[in-house]
């Protein structure tokens, strides 16, 4: 950006601030300025006819094509300007929504240092181009996407970068084309690794962490093979649709959103952590890996096949979809750990026989919805046994309850066995009974 353009942009905000103190007047008059350029239409950067400059009053037809000793650039929804020769230099770019920037293929840019952010992507940045000089700094938007389809470095850009939470940044490749990556200390917004064709592996490292405020997608064709050891920490959905693989190293997943979702091919986990107030779905079958630890402290929720392979320990829920179950070896449940069944089950590995939460037995258990029945050995809650609707049946084995059995209008069915009560215990009901065999602790003298 020119002096000239730099003072008389100073001049403005001031004038600005003036109206504003004196009337309250909006600041849109002063929305443009001389020597800002917007494109007029698709076409070719260095092609004066792209673009539409401000004269000082309004907007005519360029003679030449705007750098960085120009004002702001604007690239208008609808318009795709690209950047054909190397040697460019340019900042003020503003992306509208809808509107896009592709540098081509083997084409060398420079991101000028000129006063703000220098480059605001609200729409859409490709770039197929070669090494891209980063002297200033650069944004994408809430609904903005940035494009890396290229071999060239995109670490040190990345280091001059602000993505928002709702911003898309997309790693493009495919069967010729492995396009340079950086994941180890970066913060994402939604990010994705696709395939145009055929399929490629995205190999990732760093002690660094990674983290994506919103959702992470592994496209189709894609292997996102990592030894990252750095903590992985991902708030929106997890999708998987080519390949996850998990190398040297411990690789440690961790969980934050609410209401989120594991979703697409079969993945393992080595570490897992679901943090406090986070609710995750795994809507595909998951494998929890052997000597790895999964920490449950929000909310997991079965909807598919999960094999604990190693030590799954759970203070907070664990709950039961339709079409979920859990195998393999059993969780170690603590404090307040609580599991529900939300669909119609026998009772499996989730609760074992014991008489402490620990190993097996869960603090609490939640039975939502379906008939849940129970086994021929018998079963302990040692806290609360809360029905919000379904039933449950018993197969032989006692059903004792160390809290409150909560009933609501639901029915257990005891069949030869029995429903016990022991001091502790007590019953709570609206219309819901024990059809067979309660054996309730009554006090001396009442």
């Amino acid at each position: 950006m020119s002096l000239f353009s730099l003072l008389r942009r100073t001049t403005a905000a001031v004038g600005v601030s003036l109206a504003a103190l004196a009337v309250l007047a909006p600041a849109t008059a002063f929305a443009q300025a001389l020597d800002d350029y917007r494109s007029a239409a698709s076409g070719n950067w260095a092609t004066a006819a792209t673009w539409e400059r401000f004269d000082g009053s309004t907007w005519v037809a360029a003679v030449t094509s705007p750098t960085s000793a120009n004002g702001v650039i604007t690239i208008r929804s609808g318009h795709t300007v690209t950047i054909a020769a190397s040697g460019l230099s340019y900042d003020q770019v503003v992306v509208d929504g809808g509107g896009q920037v592709t540098v081509a293929a083997t084409v060398t840019s420079t991101l000028a240092n000129g006063t703000g952010t220098d480059l605001t992507i609200n729409g859409t940045w490709l770039n197929q181009g070669g090494t891209w000089t980063t002297t200033g700094t650069w944004a994408v938007g809430a609904g903005g996407t940035y494009i890396h389809n290229t071999t060239s470095g995109i670490s040190t850009p990345l280091g001059a970068a602000t993505l928002d939470a709702a911003s898309n940044f997309i790693y493009r490749g495919s069967s010729t084309l492995t396009p340079a990556l950086s994941t180890s200390g970066r913060t994402y917004g939604n990010l994705s690794l696709e395939s145009t064709s055929g399929s490629w592996t995205a190999s990732l490292s760093g002690a660094g962490t990674l983290t994506v405020n919103g959702n992470f997608t592994i496209g189709s064709g894609v292997t996102y093979s990592t030894t990252q050891t750095g903590t992985m920490t991902f708030a929106g959905n997890f999708t998987n649709n080519g390949t996850l693989t998990n190398s040297t190293g411990t690789q440690v997943y961790t969980f934050t959103g609410s209401g989120k979702s594991i979703s697409g091919n079969s993945i393992s986990f080595e570490t897992l952590n679901i943090n406090s107030g986070a609710s995750i779905t795994f809507a595909s079958p998951v494998t929890l890996g052997a000597t790895f630890t999964t920490t449950v402290s929000g909310t997991a929720i079965a909807a598919a096949a999960v094999t604990n392979s190693g030590t799954m320990n759970v203070s907070g829920t664990l709950q039961l979809d339709p079409g979920g179950s859990i195998t393999g070896t059993a969780p170690t449940y603590s404090g307040s750990g609580t599991l529900v069944y939300n669909r119609t089950a026998t009772v499996g590995t989730e609760w074992g026989s014991g008489g402490s939460v620990g190993a097996g037995v869960p603090q609490n258990v939640t039975v939502q919805t379906g008939t849940l029945t129970l086994p021929g050995t018998a079963r302990t809650v040692p806290g609360n046994l809360s029905f919000t609707g379904g039933s449950a049946s018993q197969s032989g084995g006692d059903l004792t309850v160390n809290g409150t059995l909560a009933l609501g209008s639901s029915t257990i069915t005891t069949g030869g066995s029995k429903v016990i009560l022991p001091a502790s215990g007590s019953l709570t009901r609206t219309s819901g009974y024990v059809a067979g065999n309660l054996q309730k602790n009554v006090a001396t003298g009442s």
